[in-house]
């Protein structure tokens, strides 16, 4: 951190603020640490300010007398008085030539105001230049004291005596809007000069609007580009001395050289929104909040014509994540032909409020079994397409509703192998039929979509809301995104960027509106108005149509008919052990009792023989490579200790016979550097062996004995 002088908003009583001096050593802004005193300065430099009058009175005592001198050397007063009135003249030209003598003298008359500066000045050159000419007398020693230190008064005023037990504090920053001549001349000092980070670009064609000024900048045709300016928008922030979520670049059509940069000084952003209306329900697209540059409203595309549109909001701790996708769920269900089904990797905790509203409800463990009926539903709406001749997914004319699946903490979910392909399927073949996922995380690389490429992009081609990351690098994983989004504001849930993905909108920064809070004290039954209760309770019913339900029913045997029995039974047992433990009460195999779950939740699941019969051979290649469905006697040879993945790979060199790694990529569901890492470890465990470099992999004799 260096010192920075803050010319612009310098308070009047204190004067220019030095911010954070690290490379002065008698800087006192470092805070004491535990048990340390306040570091002192030494009292001359405390009291250096309150001198500064006594040395001006001074260097006029000591001008004088040698003026007095020369005149009775020459014996011609005048001609000292003209010349020392010249010499002064001369002085005050050559310091005027000086940068940094204007600026000094430019914040003296911001801070004290030009009268008391050119009073201040004027007498000194009158009381020097009659001296000069009548020698020094007791009555112009007098006349500089009084009229000198009665002048000084409003210094003394302003630069007083700090205390020297406590660190100085700063001056409360303002916040006046820029004005358009700071803007020009900021970014031709700071932006455009040489050495900034766009030199030799104009800003031109201002445009007043509402919230702040439109400009055109005129990059330097093949020097500069769109990704330069969004990528210095921090720096440039600082050298227009604004908030970094005060710009906003955008890309103008047919010239890559021009950049529409709004500068907003009355930003709609600053104060969040509460959720007081739905917005755009009409014609397939959810309100999400205002754009930056208040021009409309950025929305989620959930309907489109013949198609329904999932994607995705990444958005680390505290960014609103949550709240966006709860958001969304209110708006989709307040549309009267959507249906929201909820799993959430923290079991519930992430969206409380939807585990009791939402149409199927799943934590982390029955998110298999959601996705499994989810996927059955694809399957047989598709043959229903065929059957009646549909092209595509239109809710209101078909008899069937929307079903958005939102799955928050998603790659919780997508670490199961299973979950990842069914989730695949679901998003590659869900659009023409209504059935969408909506994926929220904190990390947009491919882990998070169980290390499946074909996922994330199927996901992204909907909707992409990308708010602040704690993770550098990732606009590389957002198409048409140019921002990292680790440089978006901090402290403003709800900012992000809504990322175009249909080459028809736009990419910019919006903010997302938040639920009102239950009060603390409130009594049971009351609801705040406008909180997620309110909203949910305020949303119509709609029922599953028929041939959805007897889909997901013959797959999970009743499960989806069951579900909200199901989940009630669940949530009172880990309620009922929470209790007890809350107590002390440590008389529960937790590890046997997660055997039990997982087994009541997945043994009871159909095999992957009635999978195939039920779904036919479409949904079947995306099912058939998981490792829950190998066979017993095959997973009666994998050696004990091995990982999911490790067996996987293991399990299919067993099958199959000797692989090379990209054989073995297309018999497993991850990518070659996930196998190639598998590989590695089996290797290592003399499980597996590579007879010939870049030959194929097969399983050592020695492993098979043990497995037998």
């Amino acid at each position: 951190m260096t010192a920075t002088l803050n010319t612009d908003r310098a308070n009047p009583a204190t004067g220019p603020q030095v911010v954070g001096d690290d490379t002065n050593p008698k800087a006192t802004t470092v805070p004491p640490g535990l048990g340390q005193a306040p570091p002192r300065d030494k009292i001359t430099t405390l009291l250096r300010p309150q001198a500064t009058p006594h040395y001006v009175v001074a260097c006029l005592m000591a001008s004088a007398g040698a003026a007095q001198v020369a005149s009775e050397a020459s014996g011609e007063p005048g001609i000292v008085a003209v010349t020392t009135a010249s010499v002064l003249f001369v002085v005050a030209v050559l310091l005027a030539c000086k940068k940094n003598i204007r600026l000094r003298v430019k914040n003296l008359m911001r801070d004290f105001g030009k009268g008391w500066v050119w009073t201040v000045a004027l007498s000194i050159i009158g009381w020097l230049v009659t001296v000069a000419g009548t020698g020094i007398s007791w009555e112009s020693t007098a006349t500089l004291l009084t009229a000198g230190y009665g002048l000084s008064l409003r210094w003394w005023q302003a630069k007083r005596i700090p205390n020297p037990g406590a660190p100085a504090k700063l001056a409360p920053a303002t916040t006046a809007p820029l004005t358009y001549s700071q803007i020009l001349t900021r970014w031709k000092a700071t932006v455009a000069c040489q050495g900034g980070k766009l030199p030799g670009s104009i800003l031109t064609n201002r445009t007043v609007t509402k919230v702040g000024e439109q400009y055109l900048l005129q990059l330097v045709s093949g020097k500069q580009k769109f990704e330069d300016v969004v990528n210095a928008v921090p720096l440039i922030a600082s050298g227009l001395r604004c908030e970094p979520s005060d710009l906003v670049p955008e890309r103008v059509p047919g010239d890559a050289s021009l950049v529409k940069l709004t500068i907003l000084t009355n930003s709609p952003l600053k104060k969040p929104r509460l959720f007081t209306e739905v917005l755009d329900i009409d014609d397939g697209l959810i309100g999400l909040g205002p754009w930056a540059d208040a021009d409309g409203i950025a929305s989620y595309r959930l309907y489109t014509k013949n198609s329904m549109w999932g994607g995705v909001v990444i958005g680390g701790i505290g960014s609103g994540k949550s709240e966006m996708l709860t958001g969304i769920a209110v708006s989709a269900m307040m549309r009267g032909d959507t249906l929201v089904c909820f799993a959430d990797g923290q079991d519930g905790a992430s969206a409380p409020e939807l585990v009791d509203k939402a149409h199927w409800f799943a934590g982390a463990e029955r998110a298999k079994l959601m996705l499994r009926g989810l996927a059955a539903m694809v399957q047989w709406r598709s043959r229903q397409n065929l059957r009646h001749k549909w092209k595509g997914f239109t809710p209101k004319t078909q008899g069937r509703p929307g079903i958005l699946a939102i799955l928050d903490e998603c790659h919780l979910i997508f670490a199961d192998p299973e979950c990842q392909q069914l989730g695949e399927y679901i998003a590659r073949v869900g659009r023409k039929v209504g059935v969408a996922l909506l994926c929220g995380s904190q990390y947009a690389g491919i882990k998070t979509f169980g290390n499946s490429k074909p996922l994330r992009s199927a996901i992204m081609e909907g909707n992409v809301i990308a708010l602040k990351t704690a993770n550098k690098g990732e606009k590389h994983f957002f198409p048409n995104l140019d921002l990292d989004p680790i440089n978006l504001p901090a402290g403003m849930p709800g900012f992000g960027y809504l990322v175009d993905v249909t080459g028809s909108g736009k990419t910019a920064p919006f903010r997302g509106r938040y639920f009102a809070e239950q009060p603390d004290d409130a009594p049971d039954d009351h609801v705040e108005p406008y909180s997620v209760t309110w909203w949910l309770n305020q949303c119509p019913d709609l029922d599953m149509d028929t041939l959805s339900i007897t889909a997901a029913d013959a797959v999970l045997d009743g499960g989806y008919t069951n579900r909200h029995t199901a989940v009630t039974e669940e949530l009172d047992r880990w309620g009922a052990i929470v209790d007890a433990m809350e107590t002390g009460q440590v008389n529960v195999n937790l590890k046997n009792l997660d055997a039990t779950v997982t087994a009541e939740l997945f043994d009871k699941a159909p095999t992957n023989t009635t999978m195939t019969v039920r779904f036919g051979r479409r949904l079947t290649r995306y099912l058939k490579r998981r490792p829950q469905t190998t066979s017993r006697s095959a997973a009666a040879t994998t050696p004990a200790g091995l990982s999911t993945a490790e067996a996987t790979v293991y399990t299919a060199l067993a099958t199959h016979g000797p692989m090379k790694l990209g054989q073995l990529v297309d018999k497993t569901p991850y990518e070659e550097t996930y196998v190639r890492q598998q590989l590695t470890s089996l290797m290592k465990a003399e499980h597996i062996e590579q007879p010939k470099k870049y030959g194929p992999y097969a399983i050592t004799h020695t492993s098979v004995a043990k497995a037998a």
